[in-house]
């Protein structure tokens, strides 16, 4: 259900695809569901604090994955991601978030082609390069840098949910 929410590819890991799609693990969602089933009073500050918890528990697991550290570098924080009004995910979104799909690096990890480098300019050709560094996509980081000032992996996401980062993205994947 993750990978057609996000629209990812199977590569992804289920660490990654659950907090890109914003959906809580089954064995969280199964606990806080049985907590909550085992108590005598349920109400909405009971359901909130038991909400919370599952959110530690879940920041807990997504702090100590091995998994795809470029998400991670991206989104800190499962709740504030999850909980965000804009910044809805997508094909192309999803493959900036995850690393996984276009990206030589990525191809050349799973042996689909000889090497990971630019075609532009010899570097690993990863999302962060795409973003932040290639030469290609000059012009259209030129403008999306005036419009949403300095741009970094740490501040990425919140802009992003705020600004045409999206838009950024999907353009240059879209080429």
């Amino acid at each position: 259900m993750a990978l057609r929410i996000c629209s990812a590819y199977c590569t992804i890991s289920t660490d990654a695809v659950l907090v890109i799609a914003g959906l809580i693990p089954l064995h969280l969602a199964a606990e806080e569901k049985l907590e909550l089933y085992v108590k005598a009073e349920i109400n909405d500050e009971v359901k909130n604090y038991q909400r919370r918890g599952t959110y530690q528990k879940w920041q807990e697991e997504w702090d100590t994955s091995d998994k795809r550290r470029w998400t991670r570098k991206l989104i800190h924080n499962v709740e504030d991601w999850t909980s965000r009004k804009h910044g809805d995910v997508d094909y192309y979104i999803t493959q900036f978030l995850s690393g996984h799909g276009v990206f030589m690096d990525f191809l050349h990890r799973i042996k689909k082609i000889p090497n990971g480098n630019c075609m532009y300019c010899d570097e690993i050709y990863d999302a962060e390069h795409t973003l932040f560094c290639c030469p290609r996509w000059e012009r259209g980081r030129s403008a999306l840098l005036s419009d949403v000032g300095m741009l970094t992996s740490d501040t990425l996401i919140m802009k992003m949910t705020k600004t045409s980062v999206g838009a950024f993205m999907k353009e240059d994947l879209d080429r």
